[in-house]
C-alpha cells in the first residue's frame, strides 16, 4: 500500500514538472529547456509504468500467474529503458536540426 502511495507521489511531482517546463519552452524555444522537459516527460512516463507495474504486481497469483505477477517490474524496466532510448534519439534529431 505504501509503494503505491509513494509512486503515486512521484507521478503527481513528474506531471508537475513537465507542465512547468512545457510553458517555458513554449514561451522560450530554447533546445535546453526542451532537453529539461523531455527528461521530465521521460520521468513521467517513468513514474506511470511504475505506478501500474507495482499495483499489477502486487495482485495475487491466478490460474494463468500460478506465481503471482512479480515480472511485471521487469517488463516495467524494459519499457523504461526503451524510453531513454527514444527520448536520446528524439533530442538528437532537434540538436541537428538546430545545429544544421
Amino acid at each position: 500500500k505504501i509503494t503505491t502511495r509513494v509512486t503515486a507521489l512521484s507521478v503527481g511531482v513528474a506531471v508537475t514538472l513537465v507542465a512547468a517546463k512545457l510553458v517555458a519552452w513554449l514561451l522560450s524555444g530554447s533546445v535546453a529547456m526542451l532537453a529539461s522537459l523531455a527528461d521530465s516527460a521521460l520521468d513521467l512516463a517513468a513514474s506511470l509504468t511504475t505506478f501500474f507495474a507495482v499495483r499489477y504486481a502486487a495482485s495475487p497469483a491466478d490460474l494463468d500467474h500460478r506465481y503471482g505477477h512479480g515480472k511485471a517490474e521487469a517488463f516495467a524496466s524494459l519499457l523504461q529503458a526503451l524510453l531513454v532510448a527514444g527520448s536520446a534519439a528524439y533530442l538528437m534529431r532537434e540538436s541537428w536540426n538546430r545545429f544544421t
